[in-house]
């Protein structure tokens, strides 16, 4: 035993930290996405282009990022 913490409560604050973690530490892109979306819209196309290579950076899987920087570019 640790720290007198029972096996099943430590379970379950490790899992609770666990799922804490990744839901705020670990980024998709898909904030820089929007943000990039909204500069383009609005024609800040260098402020776009940043949004989208922060989001390709964030995760390269995602072929819209890409699409939308290339739009930037042009």
């Amino acid at each position: 035993m640790s720290a007198g913490i029972p096996a099943k409560k430590r379970f379950w604050l490790a899992a609770f930290l666990l799922l804490f973690a990744g839901g705020c530490g670990f980024s998709t892109g898909k904030q820089e996405y929007k943000d990039g979306v909204a500069a383009y819209e609005r024609g800040a196309y260098r402020e776009a282009a940043g949004y989208f290579a922060e989001a390709i950076e964030e995760n390269e899987d995602i072929a819209e990022y890409y699409l939308y920087y290339g739009f930037t570019l042009i």
